[in-house]
């Protein structure tokens, strides 16, 4: 007689029975969630046990709230829509999304969310402690996000928030290359991460603060409508560009690296006063590019670290491009002007426009290219243009405008006229362009009523210079640098960069 002792019966009979119990449910019928028909083999409730796998085949109305302990799938060419909400994906529980979901709210993520699909929700959606990720075909719209205790989101397509993108408490955010997203304001705060190799609109602020760190990888591109807040020990690097158009505020003892280009730019100059303000606590290091745009005349640094590294500060650029422009340059043949350039790799870009100017001033677009959309192979351009004035100096930059409506401009080119049709009273030309502090400058066909001529260095320090007759001497005692002169007259200015050796 064989004797089986009763635990051996109490732990067999659970074992069978936790393995009867999940089970794999699948609708393939439109209709509402909570409808038994159309499910096999039979309706699974509104909690998803754990180890059950629910599979969404048709176009389904969620019609009661859901809370995903298991595995739930939307399929391809199915839909999950209606004015319900996933209460929560707890910890060990999976939703993919591989059609469309249209909801109200994903209100907490513990376990696993994988978009690769749209999905829309209309309130808030926190990742604490788990991970999202929005797959290249994938998309996110939604209200406010935010990734918390050492939760995380990885985005390879695109994400659109009416709110802010908030990443705290050791959470982390990545968007891989070729990722876009349009988000009110993020803020990176409590030793929280954000790595960007992708393109970011930003319509109001970025603020990184309180041990947390900010990376703009090489090909990054980002645009801040409003402010740049670095501060509180936090840690920015940025080797890509970025673009600001109110103020870049760096200050309470921020690390900052800056190996690409940090902009301070309103294309359309309204934004009024500006400042790109670094406070003696900062550390600054790296051989990359701090530029104030030339459009905002009100713009200004005021830099007071004690480590600059080996940074450049431009005083009068012209914005970023989300291209690498290389060899842009013009040159006149006899019936038209040749404009040439080429581009290392450009991201979204939609076209060029070929812009002319008079005066360095007031541009007009004489034609168009298009542009190879993103690339990273070498590229030729190249244009005609057939109606220049061969009796003045005309000034030429190009203008890129991506697929979604941003654009930016080149540095300008400058074309003197021919020989013998030349009038250059308002076109001065200066020379050297590379002399010596103490050395004398010499102005040709410098109007009579140039009233100002300013020195300007790439950190904002201005010296103002008496013009006798056509020269004007360089301060002695002057660094080594890059600078700017400027000659303006009642109605127009004049520019030229000079190397003071």
């Amino acid at each position: 007689m064989i004797r089986i002792k009763p635990f051996f019966i109490v732990f067999t009979i659970g074992l069978l029975c936790s393995q009867a119990w999940a089970a794999t449910y699948t609708k393939s019928s439109s209709g509402n969630y909570t409808s038994a028909a159309g499910w096999s083999p039979s309706y699974p409730g509104t909690t998803i046990s754990s180890g059950d796998v629910v599979i969404i085949n048709a176009a389904v109305t969620m019609n009661a709230d859901l809370t995903v302990e298991g595995t739930l799938t939307i399929n391809s060419g199915a839909s999950l829509t209606g004015t319900k909400e996933i209460k929560e994906i707890k910890t060990g529980g999976t939703l993919t999304n591989n059609g469309t979901i249209s909801i109200k709210k994903i209100d907490k993520v513990e376990g696993t969310l994988t978009l690769n699909g749209p999905t829309t929700v209309t309130d808030d959606l926190k990742v604490e402690d788990g991970t999202m990720t929005i797959g290249s075909s994938g998309s996110f719209t939604g209200k406010k996000l935010e990734v918390e205790d050492h939760g995380s989101l990885v985005i390879s397509g695109s994400i659109t928030l009416s709110d802010e993108l908030k990443v705290k408490d050791d959470g982390g955010v990545t968007f891989n290359f070729g990722a876009s997203g349009n988000i009110e304001k993020i803020k990176v705060e409590d030793d929280a991460s954000f790595t960007n190799s992708g393109t970011i609109t930003i319509n109001e602020d970025l603020e990184v603060k309180d041990d947390a760190s900010f990376t703009n990888n090489a090909g990054g591109y980002i645009v801040v409508k409003n402010d740049l807040k670095v501060k509180d020990d936090s840690f920015f690097t940025n080797t890509g560009t970025i673009t600001v158009e109110d103020d870049i505020e760096l200050e309470d003892d921020a690390t900052v690296s800056l190996n690409g280009v940090l902009n301070l730019c309103d294309d359309t100059g309204t934004e009024g006063e500006n400042k790109f303000e670094v406070d003696n606590g900062v550390n600054l290091s790296g051989t990359g590019t701090a530029c104030i745009c030339s459009s905002n005349n009100n713009n200004y640094y005021d830099n007071n670290s004690n480590n600059q590294g080996a940074i450049t500060y431009n005083q009068n650029c012209n914005g970023p491009l989300p291209i690498e422009l290389i060899n842009f340059r013009v040159e006149r043949k006899d019936a038209f002007v040749m404009v040439r350039w080429a581009t290392l790799s450009e991201i979204n870009n939609a076209r060029f426009e070929i812009q002319v100017s008079k005066d360095g001033r007031e541009f007009s677009s004489v034609g168009e290219v298009p542009g190879a959309g993103t690339s990273n192979e070498q590229i030729e351009y190249e244009f005609e243009d057939f109606q220049p004035d061969a009796s003045i100096s005309l000034y030429y930059r190009l203008k890129n405008v991506d697929f979604d409506g941003r654009k930016g401009y080149s540095d300008l080119q400058i074309i003197k006229p021919n020989d013998e049709n030349a009038d250059t009273k308002n076109n001065p030309f200066i020379y050297p362009t590379v002399l010596n502090a103490g050395q004398k400058l010499t102005f040709e066909h410098v109007s009579a009523e140039v009233n100002t001529i300013e020195l300007i260095s790439l950190s904002g320090q201005v010296w103002t210079l008496k013009l006798l007759g056509e020269q004007c001497q360089i301060p002695t005692g002057i660094q080594a640098g890059v600078y700017v002169v400027f000659v303006k007259d009642v109605a127009n200015t004049f520019s030229q960069k000079i190397i003071i050796e």
